[in-house]
């Protein structure tokens, strides 16, 4: 019991640090943006004060995420374990790259897909929740989705939380448990169910190339043609329903394949020290 409570605790406070980054970022930010907009007298205070915030989004969580990475790097090498390592950053083939980020931007319409399933008003939740991030400039929307999201999250999810999971349940329980945790993570019904399904496919991506720039490169192919769909001047054409069924069920099953068929091998991952 002991040894499940520790490995919870292992698990969580990753996530933990993470959050508590972005509120300890929120703490002074809610305090002075509050004192300024009383002092002008603003109409609208809550409205005011709500847009106000909202673009500090991008920024906390570029804050949290690059504090975070230096505290997971510092707790890991207090325990003489090499971060590198227990993420698992080892070297991935050029053509692995290429499919990783056609994998990731045909899971862009896997995730549209999903989201057909939901009402209007929680799609509209969803979308007001992305929203959220364009406040703080286009620049920072990139930088932020494209960019620090998928090395953060893939680095808890994908690499400490994988790693601590891996040895003390099966294979398939950490694929499990790591997305399921990931959809947890983002804290809305449409998102979390379609960030769980693809959370198995990031976990299923370490595994089979044995290098965690797999399921970043996903990830970041996913967010990036995201972003690109809502700024690009072209990017309604990625919303046709030629390129939608193309990217279906042709790139994404072809990824799929493609990563499996040229896998490490399960017996190799498990065999490999990561901590070493």
């Amino acid at each position: 019991m002991k040894n499940i409570l520790k490995t919870i605790w292992n698990v969580l406070k990753y996530m933990l640090i993470h959050v508590g980054l972005q509120i300890i970022y929120f703490i002074p930010v809610s305090f002075i943006v509050g004192i300024r907009l009383g002092i002008q007298g603003v109409e609208n205070f809550e409205d005011q004060y709500a847009e106000a915030i909202a673009k500090h989004i991008p920024i906390s969580l570029i804050f949290a995420g690059v504090g975070a990475l230096l505290i997971y790097r510092w707790m890991l090498n207090r325990k003489g374990i090499s971060f590198s390592k227990a993420c698992r950053f080892n070297k991935l083939s050029l053509d692995k790259i290429v499919v990783s980020l056609m994998a990731g931007m045909s899971c862009l319409y896997v995730s549209a897909a999903i989201i057909s399933f939901f009402s209007e008003s929680k799609v509209d939740s969803h979308v007001e929740n992305m929203a959220s991030l364009e406040q703080g400039g286009m620049l920072l929307f990139f930088i932020t989705v494209g960019i620090m999201a998928p090395i953060i999250e893939e680095v808890i999810f994908r690499g400490l939380i994988f790693d601590e999971l891996r040895g003390k349940v099966g294979m398939f329980a950490v694929i499990i448990i790591q997305a399921f945790l990931f959809g947890l993570y983002h804290l809305n019904i449409v998102q979390g169910t379609y960030a769980f399904v693809l959370g198995i496919f990031l976990g299923l991506s370490l595994l089979w190339t044995g290098s965690i720039w797999a399921p970043i490169l996903i990830h970041a192919g996913n967010n990036i043609l995201s972003v690109g769909v809502t700024i690009l001047p072209f990017g309604h054409y990625f919303e046709h329903g030629a390129v939608m069924l193309f990217a279906l069920f042709i790139v994404f099953p072809f990824s799929v394949w493609y990563l499996y068929k040229n896998r490490v091998g399960t017996v190799k991952f498990e065999e490999e020290s990561l901590r070493g």
